[in-house]
């Protein structure tokens, strides 16, 4: 089965929603994820000589279809906690609808 892993960030650098590599994000989403995979992708790729493939396709899915969907939504609820202690408005003006 699979399951959700949120590794620690060993105390380094805590980004909230307003810091400028996610604001970049924020007009076009779906496009700016797009371009930052293919960016992982090419970045990562095992032959250099050889073309990256990147496929995308689109679904839905119900959100309490989503594979561990209780550990996801309390790992959320505990950022929501850590942010409020945080007093981040910016980040805490982000609805998540779960």
């Amino acid at each position: 089965m699979m399951k959700w892993n949120f590794p620690s960030n060993n105390y380094g650098e805590v980004n909230g929603i307003g810091e400028a590599g996610i604001e970049t994000f924020k007009g076009s989403p779906y496009k700016s994820l797009a371009r930052e995979i293919c960016q992982n992708s090419l970045d990562a790729r095992a032959y250099s000589e050889k073309p990256v493939i990147v496929e995308f396709s689109e679904s839905e899915i119900c959100f309490r279809d989503i594979p561990d969907f209780q550990k996801l939504n309390q790992a959320l609820e505990l950022c929501r906690v850590f942010w409020k202690k945080q007093n981040n408005k910016k980040t805490l003006a982000v609805e998540i609808f779960l």
